[in-house]
């Protein structure tokens, strides 16, 4: 867990480092930023967090007016809740909150008790994010988990007040490749998935 004063020009950098085995018990992530500029894990593997795996916040920038980039690049994120002794989501392997950011460049998001990504907007500071030939496998993921909903095994979940766009992307395993919330915009150019996509956001080809 790595908090700091809110700073536009405050920056974590990681290249190949391992973050793992947060506490099931007192809710941990394997990997939680709080607060930081700007974020970049090249190369890094993640597995059992106590919830997420990879988890960003910025709770002082929503009154600012700027913005927490985050990237993302050839990284390995499994396993998230799994050491809960009660599997339940959604919890993924990488999420961004408080109109953070983020850019996913190649990786592995897998098996987890819920959707591998989702992000988390308001109305006020919409989260984006962009995908580029990333994998995000939901085979594994537990069913029927979500706090209050029959299933949170997609490999994606768009959440409220967030864009998004996908290039190259695969999405496998899971009830459908991605579920869409509302005030939600999705973007797709050349991914791989089967089945049809679900939930009242929008989904268009770009």
């Amino acid at each position: 867990y790595f908090r700091t004063a809110f700073s536009e020009t405050s920056k974590f950098i990681a290249v190949d480092c391992a973050f793992g085995y947060g506490s099931a018990t007192s809710d941990q992530d394997a990997l939680a930023l709080v607060n930081w500029g700007f974020a970049a894990l090249k190369g890094c593997k993640g597995r059992y967090g106590g919830k997420d795996v990879f988890n960003y916040h910025n709770y002082i920038e929503q009154s600012l007016d700027s913005t927490v980039y985050v990237l993302e690049e050839d990284c390995d994120l499994r396993y998230a809740a799994w050491r809960r002794a009660e599997k339940r989501g959604p919890y993924q392997a990488s999420t961004v909150h408080e109109g953070i950011y983020v850019v996913r460049v190649g990786g592995t998001y897998e098996s987890d008790a819920g959707p591998c990504v989702q992000e988390q907007g308001d109305a006020t500071k919409r989260c984006k994010s962009w995908g580029l030939g990333a994998n995000f496998d939901a085979s594994g993921a537990l069913s029927g988990i979500g706090e209050g909903s029959a299933a949170w095994d997609y490999p994606v979940h768009t959440g409220v007040y967030t864009d998004n766009w996908f290039e190259r992307c695969t999405f496998t395993g899971g009830s459908a490749p991605m579920y869409a919330y509302s005030e939600s915009t999705t973007k797709l150019k050349d991914c791989n998935f089967s089945g049809a996509f679900l939930g009242p956001g929008e989904i268009e080809p770009y």
